[in-house]
């Protein structure tokens, strides 16, 4: 037995408690968070979900293939949205949209966790389709972990984003168009932020990786790999 590595077990949310606990599988076993040994359990590495704006890089799958040998190093199989099969002949725009979409969802309710890149994009908040797509995990109650290259609040990010021009309303802060800003102290809108299962990894970089560093995922995926059971 001592030879044997299953892999890690994934957290469960307490809802009573607001806290994590641990789902002892019925075969029992011995549970390791580290690096997997190659010549046992390979196929059944807990599979995580990629998501974020990374799909939108000129080498999308040279990142993918990057951020996948850092979550083998830590004995998770990473699925990215490339790895879908898009059939694009004669098919029309939408039709192709559908396609990704479906298969997207699809590769979610395979996998055991995702892990989202929140990293602001194109305005002050994360992807929507990262967002969509932590909702989706959500509602099925998979385990969330989260990262960013970019470490300010959601609040701070949106004043920016309004030239700084945020003015006083009593308790809120209000924009041109006279709409509040959220002020909770998380890093996204709050139904992003009290979805994530381990908080999220920040890094702050420079503008030009933004999407590119790989400092704050390497320690998101250190921090799930903790947060997986060891029995």
């Amino acid at each position: 037995m001592d030879d044997f590595f299953a892999p890690p077990v994934p957290p469960v949310r307490d809802s009573a408690k607001d806290q994590i606990t641990c789902k002892t599988p019925p075969n029992g076993g011995v549970f390791f968070c580290g690096k997997m040994r190659k010549d046992t359990c390979m196929e059944n590495r807990p599979k995580i979900y990629m998501a974020g704006p990374d799909v939108f890089l000129p080498d999308p799958l040279g990142m993918a293939a990057r951020k996948k040998e850092i979550l083998a190093a830590h004995g998770f199989e990473g699925l990215h949205p490339f790895d879908n099969e898009i059939e694009a002949k004669g098919a029309t725009p939408q039709e192709i949209a559908q396609q990704i979409k479906d298969m997207n969802c699809s590769m979610m309710r395979r996998c055991d966790a995702i892990l989202a890149n929140l990293t602001p994009f194109r305005g002050p908040s994360a992807d929507v389709g990262t967002a969509y797509e932590v909702g989706f995990m959500d509602a099925l109650n998979k385990p969330i972990y989260a990262y960013s290259n970019v470490d300010d609040d959601f609040f701070k990010r949106v004043t920016a984003y309004n030239g700084g021009g945020l003015i006083r309303d009593g308790a809120a802060w209000r924009d041109a168009q006279q709409m509040s800003a959220e002020n909770f102290g998380l890093f996204d809108n709050l139904m992003l932020g009290c979805a994530l299962w381990q908080g999220i990894a920040l890094a702050l970089t420079s503008e030009q990786e933004r999407y590119t560093a790989l400092d704050s995922f390497e320690a998101a995926v250190s921090a799930m790999a903790s947060g997986w059971c060891k029995s």
